[in-house]
């Protein structure tokens, strides 16, 4: 027998733990993420209050969520947690979206074709699960 399992979002409480996460000048650095949908939570619902509130980075899992976040109004930054395909490149340059490069040959293509868009880089810090080495430094 199971439960039924009912999450919701409380907009003021997301907005004042915004505004206590936020408070003085370091906003900028700080990056919500709303991969999934917002987690299940209908992300056309919570993007109209994150950029109300002045968030300027979001994180998505995949190329598809960033799309949809873009037609939803959202112009600052956008990073893809998810893995990149090189197919994908062009739109993530024109859609001015951030990838997270958290393998060597993704990073050598970047360095190849010269790519000029900001990147995050992934490192592995133990796990030997995901992301680069520092052995895989260029």
């Amino acid at each position: 027998m199971s439960r039924p399992t009912i999450a919701e979002i409380n907009l003021n409480n997301l907005k004042h733990n915004w505004n206590l996460l936020s408070d003085g000048s370091q906003s900028d650095r700080i990056i919500l993420v709303v991969k999934a949908n917002a987690y299940g939570h209908e992300l056309s619902l919570i993007i109209q209050p994150l950029l109300q509130m002045g968030v300027k980075r979001l994180a998505v899992s995949m190329l598809d969520e960033a799309k949809d976040v873009r037609k939803m109004g959202f112009k600052g930054e956008l990073l893809i947690l998810g893995p990149i395909f090189k197919d994908e490149w062009s739109e993530i340059i024109k859609l001015e979206l951030t990838p997270v490069v958290s393998d060597k040959d993704i990073l050598i293509d970047l360095a190849n074709n010269q790519f000029t868009r900001p990147i995050h880089i992934k490192w592995d810090t133990g796990m030997h699960r995901l992301g680069l080495s520092m052995q895989d430094t260029l």
